[in-house]
Formats: structure tokens, C-alpha cells, sequence
């Protein structure tokens, strides 16, 4: 999967509906569609309060602002209170971020965010832990495009901006939660527009308080990122190799992949396994500890049709990606052999979300689904027609963005929708993996 700057990034004009601005709380079970692929019911399955599994609770119309409609850009992030935070883009350029309540009414819009058509944000990133969203961006500085973070409050309040040295501007960000009272440091890999003189690339890292911590040069840059809970942060090489960092970015081990090449992604299992997503040939590679040896070894290496998405994690082990080509695939953790799929076409590769009971949501062919722990169909709602990734709430209602549903409009939508259980444990209600790593950036 690889991994363009934000300054690249322009998303595509999408069209839907014409629904109130602020949101409509009324939509009752009966007013969504949801079908199987092939247009019939889908499987009834009862949410906690009773409704069908997929139907839409309610919807949240995005603004227009002030250079035209609105498009939900990247992940939600869902608050420990359930609010939800959403990243906008006006298709004239620019970001704004918002935060919906978990009844659906708009608790506020931070504007100060970049508004010019050449730049824009990757995905919010979450710290439930002090109440902040980091949001990594391209931003104008006079003539020039720099990279710039914006530490927001979750009351909507800016805290912070942190400008990245020039001419680097960032691709992904990975958070790490710790301490007492609690501290953040937020990791950030980084490219460099071309044409552009010849430098070194650097992983850097930004303290809760605004301020520079650790960075580590690198001479071909690095791609992916992930911490966890042990303050490890991982990050993989375009030539190939895999490193574990500490905290404050010094080296600890190099593993050569035998593999293709790094694309990107980079999770941690549950049971501190990483895996590398890779292409040429694409798939995804295991790395475990192998106490007999006493180092790190390849496990083992899944061949996929397409690039795939970051892996998410079932209770049950399952390692769950999403392949371009062949859709959602359930993965044994143990050699890597694959347990059971879901066939589709994904437009883009963006993780699943996956619920206490081990249920999964996940989009493909621009519709939402959602799938019992073992692999059948709950509901398929071709109603949403949303490329974004899901989120789960506390209750277990599944948040997502897509069409709001007339392709004569042009604004999206934030949805909850009806799930079945509250998210696994130690799942961040929103994507970015497991444990203490949350990440951002644009596929």
C-alpha cells in the first residue's frame, strides 16, 4: 500500500444526499437499505436494543463551506465518550474537522485548519488519554509547502502547531499514550516533494507539550509505523529491512526481509507479532521472536492477489486484512493459512473494524457490511456507499462516512449505524490497530 504526501492529495469529487444540515436523528431502522449484494434481506441479527443489525440509527449531513461541498476525508475516530470525530474536505481544498455527538448533532467545527486547495490533512489521531487530536498536514508558509501538526482539544480548542523542518511533510503518524499523569508522543514518518534537492529523510517524534523530541535519520526515508505497548516503535526501510527503535528512536534490531519490499504497512498482533505488508511479490509477512533462537525469525508469508490493508485482529486470533482483489480475508495466525473470505472489490485499503464478539465491518464495493465471528453475513447496507474505514462505539453502534444518498448532491455523511457488540478489547474505537498505536495517513 503505498503511501503519497498529504500535498499530493486530492480526493475525488463524490456525490450525495440533501439531508439537514446538523443532522437527522429520526432515521428509524425501516428507512435505510439493507440487502444483500445479490438485493435481497439480509440475515437478521438484533443489535443490543433490538434493532436489525445495519440499519442506520442516524445520519450527520456535512457543511458546505466556504469552497463548496463536503467530502469525509480518512478514518473516524470515536471518544471514549462517543463522540466522533471527523475529518472534511471542501472540494474547493482545504480541512475542517468535526465533532459530532453520539446523538448526532454537531458539538462543534474546528476551522483552523488549512484552507487552500494544494494542501490538506491525513486522518485525526486520537489521544483519549489526554483528550487531543493530532492532525498531520501540509500547510503554506508564504511561497512555500511545509508540514505542520495541529494539536486540537477535544472541545475544539487549538493547543498547539508544530512545523516540521523544510521541505519535509508528513505521510504517516503513530501515537503512543504512557505515564502518569498521561503524556503523548506522536511518531511521524515524512517525505519530501519532488523535484527537490537531495536530503536525508527522517522518522521524527513531537511531545504532548508542542515540543521536538528524538528523530532518526534515514538515507531512503521510512515507511509505516506502529508502537506498542512496551514503548517499542517499529517502522520498515524501502530496502527491505524492518527495525525496532525505543522510544526515543535509537536502534535496537535490523531484520532483512526475504520478502518483497515494505509497502507501508506495519501492525502489532495481540500477542506482539508484526506484520509487514509488502510488495513484488505482495502479501503479508509474519515476524515473530523465536525463543529457541533467540532472535527475531519470519513465521510465515501470505500471497495476495493485490496490495493489502492493515491487518486488524479478531478475539478469536484472526488476523483480518482486506485485499484489493479478493475482499476480506480471515487469516490463522499460526501459519498464516486462510480460515475464511468475503469476495469484493475494494476502492480503497482501509482497515476493519472489529467488535467484542469478534464480529467484523468492513467496506467493499462501496457498500458497508458487517460479518458474525465466523465469517457470516450480518448485513450488507448498499445504502451508505461508503470508502471509508468504520468504527465502533461503546454500545456497539458502527460509525462510517459515505454518500448521503441522492448522486444529484454532493455532500457526505457521517453514519451510525446499528452493530451487534461494543469493540474488542484493547481496540481503539476507530482505525489505527491495537493496543497503543494509532496511525494516519493517506493509501
Amino acid at each position: 500500500m503505498k503511501k503519497y504526501p498529504l500535498w499530493i492529495v486530492v480526493l475525488a469529487a463524490v456525490s450525495c444526499g440533501n439531508e439537514s444540515q446538523g443532522g437527522n436523528a429520526d432515521q428509524g431502522p425501516g428507512s435505510d437499505t439493507v440487502q444483500d449484494a445479490d438485493g435481497s434481506v439480509a440475515n437478521e441479527t438484533a443489535g443490543q436494543d433490538g434493532m436489525q443489525a445495519g440499519s442506520i440509527r442516524w445520519s450527520f449531513q456535512l457543511a458546505s463551506g466556504p469552497g463548496g461541498q463536503e467530502a469525509a476525508d480518512q478514518a473516524l475516530a470515536v471518544g471514549e465518550d462517543d463522540t466522533v470525530y471527523a475529518m472534511a474536505r471542501p472540494f474547493g481544498g482545504g480541512a475542517r474537522l468535526y465533532a459530532i455527538g453520539s446523538d448526532g448533532i454537531q458539538k462543534w467545527v474546528f476551522e483552523g485548519l488549512p484552507q487552500e486547495w494544494d494542501v490538506g490533512c491525513a486522518g485525526v489521531v486520537l489521544s483519549n488519554s489526554t483528550n487531543t487530536l493530532y492532525v498531520p498536514c501540509s500547510d503554506h508558509d508564504g511561497d512555500q509547502v511545509v508540514g505542520r501538526v495541529f494539536a486540537v482539544s477535544t472541545a475544539g480548542v487549538l493547543r498547539w502547531t508544530f512545523d516540521l523542518p523544510a521541505g519535509d511533510l508528513p505521510v504517516e503518524a503513530a501515537l503512543w499514550s504512557h505515564g502518569t499523569p498521561p503524556v503523548d508522543t506522536l511518531y511521524l514518518t515524512t517525505e519530501i516533494p519532488q523535484p527537490a534537492p537531495t536530503k536525508p529523510l527522517f522518522l521524527y517524534s513531537i511531545e504532548s507539550n508542542g515540543q521536538a523530541g528524538p528523530e532518526l535519520e534515514g538515507d531512503k526515508g521510512f515507511l509505516g509505523l506502529a508502537v506498542d505497548d512496551a514503548s517499542n516503535v517499529y517502522t520498515t526501510t524501502p530496502d527491505g529491512n524492518l527495525l525496532g527503535l525505543d522510544s526515543s528512536l535509537a536502534q535496537k534490531w535490523t531484520l532483512g526481509l526475504s520478502k518483497g519490499t515494505p509497502n507501508g504497512v506495519l501492525a502489532v498482533g495481540p500477542d506482539g507479532a508484526l506484520y509487514v505488508g509488502v510488495t513484488a511479490p505482495s502479501g503479508l509477512v509474519a515476524v515473530v521472536f523465536d525463543s529457541t533462537k533467540g532472535n527475531l525469525v519470519e513465521k510465515w508469508f501470505f500471497p495476495s492477489d493485490s496490495a493489502v490493508a492493515q491487518p486488524s485482529f479478531a478475539p478469536d486470533g484472526s488476523i483480518l486484512v482486506v485485499d484489493m482483489i479478493r475482499g476480506l480475508l480471515a487469516l490463522d495466525p499460526a501459519d498464516g493459512t486462510q480460515r475464511w473470505s468475503e469476495s469484493g472489490s475494494a476502492s480503497s485499503l482501509y482497515q476493519s473494524a472489529v467488535g467484542a464478539d469478534g464480529s467484523v465491518y468492513y467496506t467493499l464495493d462501496y457498500a458497508l457490511s458487517g460479518r458474525n465471528p465466523q465469517g457470516a453475513e450480518m448485513f450488507v447496507n448498499t445504502s451508505i456507499r461508503s470508502t471509508n474505514p468504520p468504527a465502533i462505539g461503546s454500545d456497539g453502534t458502527v460509525f462510517a462516512a459515505g454518500l448521503c444518498g441522492d448522486a444529484s448532491q454532493s455532500n457526505d455523511c457521517i453514519f451510525a449505524i446499528q452493530g451487534s457488540t461494543p469493540p474488542a478489547p484493547g481496540w481503539f474505537r476507530g482505525t489505527g490497530g491495537n493496543g497503543n498505536t494509532r496511525w494516519a495517513g493517506h493509501p
